[in-house]
Formats: structure tokens, C-alpha cells, sequence
């Protein structure tokens, strides 16, 4: 019979919960049972929101035909005069395979280019303004399709360019 808890596949396969969060479905679950449930499908970008190398490890899992990560601060990255905590194994490298690190500002960007691993050396590009919500300016032309979604930004954010041809 079925449908107890006698721990048949369905009890050994990973948990993954789907979450409606501001208009997007995003997935919840630890990482092996997202890098299951990811694993077969391709994206055009990932995007880690954070530095911080659990994110990291799970978005270089992640096939796709670019991979960027985004640079909030000073003391996530495991180099630099500010770092908070020491440098966790394979964390540089980790950065190492990210496409590009966007970041805050330019001098941010420089505290990555200066204190991060030399060869070879981070690509970092800011984006501006990006997590204050200051493009809300409606009258701002947002036809710009990011690739792989409906959701469009200001052009003016995107340089005129591609997202991955930053």
C-alpha cells in the first residue's frame, strides 16, 4: 500500500518548497535538494545575491551561460582589511568562477580589484543603486528584457547593454 510514512522513495527524496515571494516563485530547501531539483534545467544568468560562499558553492552548481554575484559590503569577502570572519576553504575560488561581481560603487568595486585574488584578478562593474530602489521613475523607457524572464529594468541601469555582456 502507499501513502504512509514507511519511508519508500518519496520519504528519501529531498525536500524542496516553492514560495511565492513579491510576484516570483522561489525555491526553498537545502542545498543538495536544490541542486537536485535545479540540475536539468539551463538558465541564461545566475545571480547570487550575496558573496557569502554557501550561495556561492550553490550557484556554481547551477548550469547557465553566465554567473554574476552581487557585492553589498565590506566584511563578506574572505580578503581585505575588513573582512569579518577568516576566510573559509575554497571561498577566493569560489569567487574566482564568478563571471563578475556587481557592486555598490566604484570604490567598492577597487576594495574587491585590490584585496581579492590576483591572478586571475575578480571582475567587478558597479551597479548602481541597485538594491535602494532609486530608478522609480516611471516615465524611465523599461521595454529591456532581461534574457530568460518577463521582467525588464530602466535602460539607463543596464548601460545600454545586454545584462550579459556586462
Amino acid at each position: 500500500g502507499g501513502g504512509g510514512g514507511g519511508g519508500g522513495a518519496a520519504a528519501r527524496r529531498p525536500l524542496v518548497a516553492r514560495h511565492r515571494w513579491e510576484g516570483h516563485d522561489v525555491l526553498i530547501g537545502a542545498e543538495a535538494a536544490l541542486v537536485q531539483a535545479t540540475r536539468r534545467r539551463s538558465y541564461d544568468v545566475v545571480l547570487s545575491l550575496s558573496l557569502e560562499a554557501p550561495l556561492l558553492q550553490l550557484a556554481v552548481c547551477l548550469q547557465s551561460d553566465a554567473l554574476y554575484a552581487m557585492g553589498h559590503n565590506y566584511y563578506l569577502p574572505p580578503f581585505g582589511p575588513f573582512k569579518r570572519h577568516p576566510p573559509a576553504d575554497g571561498h577566493a575560488e569560489l569567487l574566482r568562477r564568478v563571471d563578475c561581481i556587481l557592486s555598490p560603487c566604484e570604490h567598492h568595486c577597487a576594495y574587491l580589484r585590490r584585496w581579492g585574488p590576483q591572478q586571475p584578478r575578480l571582475c567587478t562593474r558597479p551597479l548602481w543603486a541597485a538594491k535602494y530602489h532609486y530608478f522609480l521613475d516611471t516615465s524611465v523607457d523599461t521595454s529591456e528584457t532581461l534574457p530568460g524572464t518577463s521582467e525588464t529594468l530602466p535602460r539607463h541601469l543596464l548601460g545600454g547593454a545586454r545584462p550579459a555582456a556586462l
